[in-house]
């Protein structure tokens, strides 16, 4: 699922931060280093694509927003995959200012969905923290919603997108 996939992505750089794997490492001394050999410092640290919006994996937000500023981390882009988790981010994005949001319908809640969730989203994508729609796209690996559900929702996410002129999070897997 959404949720479980980010905690245990988020969690595995963490802990591999110092490894020779991985390709960037931190410490409080020098900061971030990027690649062998590169010396130069991260301006500023980003992360893109996270879930803390979903309560069961995240039940504690302040302690994971805590845990990713101690770790270099200075704004954090928490995404919707359906209008509960979108509402979710707007909250959290609210609540703190190093938080946006991303609102939309994520493909493997297309089974759901319903032609008025549009103008919920676009309501949504007019609020100042909420910086893109998505995580919309295609996702024919799982058989939550069938591939004509999924792409009756990504074309209205996509129309919705073109007329509001607003930045997408693509999701595509097989």
């Amino acid at each position: 699922s959404c949720s479980e996939s980010s905690r245990i992505t988020q969690r595995s750089h963490a802990r591999n931060r110092s490894s020779k794997r991985c390709i960037g490492s931190y410490s409080q001394q020098s900061g971030w280093r990027w690649l062998p050999g590169w010396t130069g410092r991260c301006r500023l640290l980003i992360d893109t694509h996270c879930h803390l919006n979903f309560r069961e994996p995240f039940p504690d937000t302040d302690a994971e927003i805590a845990f990713a500023k101690e770790s270099g981390v200075e704004q954090l882009i928490v995404v919707g995959c359906d209008l509960e988790s979108s509402r979710r981010a707007i909250e959290l994005a609210e609540q703190h200012k190093e938080i946006f949001a991303v609102v939309g319908i994520h493909p493997n809640y297309s089974a759901d969905y319903k032609t008025e969730w549009i103008s919920e989203i676009e309501a949504m994508l007019r609020h100042s923290k909420v910086v893109a729609l998505g995580e919309i796209g295609l996702d024919y690996h799982w058989d939550y919603a069938t591939r004509e559900q999924q792409y009756d929702v990504l074309k209205d996410q996509l129309a919705l997108g073109d007329a509001l002129n607003v930045p997408l999070v693509f999701h595509c897997r097989e």
